[in-house]
């Protein structure tokens, strides 16, 4: 992955008193990150009913970067030209064993450990100086299966998981939105860890609750500050605690208007829907202890909706509309506004040939905004702003030839990956949440 460029920003100051301002702001970026992996499984079947698994996986990432800044202000007072390199370099080494089995006709269970040791190194060269970090953590796992029959579930499952940085929070570059105002990554950045537990119940295949808990510790949170000059700078840190409690309940394709058929014996039975509806919804209650960089304690509570209503007309034409909310949330320093959208589809499928034909429509009324304020001691912010989530697509799906069915396996550099680019921007919803 790289990630080169030039970067031009123009920023006018206007004074009654005063004559106009005009500082353009020049960047020159060399960035990229190398990834490479290595992971092997291997699994057996034990006592008719069982399963052991056990792999390993090496990974090493390698980061590049090189900004060279230079500014003018009026076209003659010029700021210091600065040039500035960061390398960082991380390997991982992971081993994990588990082992599951059935225990008669109802009962089923799960219980795993995985082994993770990690070496880091971050050279500041531009600084003289460099950031060294080894661990060892354990993660175990552990589930509980519950099947009285088949309409009916119970299951119980415990973990405990590790969320690193970024590769952008780890970058202490500085990543400017204008002339006044940009974003550091922070070297020093500790890894998140989570314990999770959750209880998941099913009923009649259609119809699911789930209840849990999450606690963490060293969650990130960013810090604010006004500079000389006005410039204001952000930056990550391990901020503190975290833990959430949540109850969800989930519908799968709930007949509103039933399809019925009558069988040989004249019994009339449910064949599908004409009108269905899918649907899922939350509550979630969250408390954060920050000790950096003071000490505050935020609780919040927060709904969760989002819902599909199908309808299956004749000819194989199906038309779908589709919608989501989030009631406000506050977290930490950040306070975020409700956003909410709807989108709708139509579909159909022709049988010969095997084609599906669809058009869909997201953020069909441009509600795709978000909007955040970040209090603190002597600062506050106001963030406003839109994700252009709004777009039409229209798709043409041909299958031809047998179909078939191959287990899917993350193999190679998926997780690190997933670590590119994802420290900076403004996405919706974006909350830093567990």
């Amino acid at each position: 992955h790289s990630d080169d460029g030039n970067t031009n920003s123009l920023t006018e100051s206007y004074s009654p008193s005063m004559p106009a301002s005009h500082l353009k702001l020049h960047l020159n970026t060399d960035n990229y990150v190398n990834i490479y992996s290595a992971k092997a499984d291997f699994q057996t079947n034990v006592w008719r009913t069982g399963k052991i698994e056990a792999g390993a996986k090496w990974s090493m990432t390698y980061t590049h970067n090189r900004l060279k800044t230079d500014s003018t202000i009026n076209n003659t007072d010029q700021r210091p030209q600065k040039t500035t390199a960061f390398n960082y370099n991380e390997q991982i080494a992971a081993l994990y064993f588990s082992i599951a089995n059935r225990f008669g006709e109802h009962w089923n269970a799960k219980v795993g450990l995985r082994g993770e040791f990690t070496n880091s190194k971050g050279d500041w060269i531009s600084a003289d100086s460099t950031t060294k970090r080894s661990y060892f953590n354990l993660f175990p796992t552990a589930f509980v299966g519950y099947n009285p029959n088949q309409k009916m579930s119970f299951n119980l499952s415990y973990n405990r998981r590790i969320q690193r940085p970024s590769y952008d929070e780890l970058n202490p570059f500085e990543d400017y939105t204008d002339a006044y105002t940009y974003q550091v990554g922070n070297p020093q950045l500790k890894p998140f860890f989570l314990h999770f537990a959750s209880l998941n119940m099913t009923f009649l295949q259609r119809i699911s609750l789930e209840t849990g808990m999450a606690y963490g510790t060293d969650f990130t949170n960013e810090k604010t500050d006004v500079l000389e000059g006005g410039i204001t700078r952000t930056k990550p840190y391990n901020a503190g605690t975290a833990m959430v409690a949540y109850v969800g309940l989930s519908l799968t394709e709930i007949p509103i208007v039933p399809k019925m058929e009558t069988d040989e014996k004249g019994k009339r039975k449910l064949k599908g829907a004409w009108l269905a509806l899918t649907a899922h919804g939350s509550y979630q209650y969250s408390e954060t202890k920050l000790k950096y960089p003071v000490e505050i304690v935020t609780r919040n509570n927060q709904v969760h909706g989002q819902g599909s209503l199908t309808s299956y007309l004749p000819k194989d034409w199906t038309l779908a509309i589709d919608g989501w909310y989030v009631t406000r949330q506050k977290w930490g320093y950040n306070e975020y506004a409700a956003q909410g959208g709807l989108g709708a589809s139509i579909k159909k499928k022709i049988k010969e040939p095997n084609m599906t034909f669809s058009v869909q429509i997201w953020d069909i009324f441009r509600t795709g905004r978000y909007k955040s304020t970040q209090t603190m001691e002597n600062y506050s912010a106001f963030h406003s702003g839109y994700y252009h989530p709004q777009k039409v697509s229209i798709g043409l799906v041909w299958n031809f030839g047998k179909q078939q069915y191959v287990k899917y396996r993350n193999v190679g550099n998926t997780e690190e990956e997933s670590r590119i680019g994802s420290g900076g921007g403004n996405e919706g919803n974006k909350s830093g949440g567990l």
